[in-house]
């Protein structure tokens, strides 16, 4: 949830930001990344040697109305 709210707050974040304000190691951060992008709830964008991410509004709301329909 940290990685979540933090991209959500700071688009456009690399991973290395994210290592170093949420205290986390770079392994810990990849590994929840990666659950992030399998889920579709974040885009990666490359450059150079960085990864910038970034919420995939789409997918978040889809979520969203999902949610809704439960309540």
């Amino acid at each position: 949830m940290k990685i979540l709210d933090w991209i959500s707050k700071n688009p456009n974040t690399c991973g290395c930001e994210i290592n170093q304000q949420l205290n986390l190691s770079q392994s810990t951060v990849s590994h929840h990344i990666k659950i992030l992008l399998d889920a579709d709830l974040i885009n990666d964008n490359k450059k150079g040697r960085s990864h910038y991410y970034t919420l995939n509004r789409v997918t978040i709301n889809k979520v969203i109305k999902y949610l809704q329909m439960l309540v």
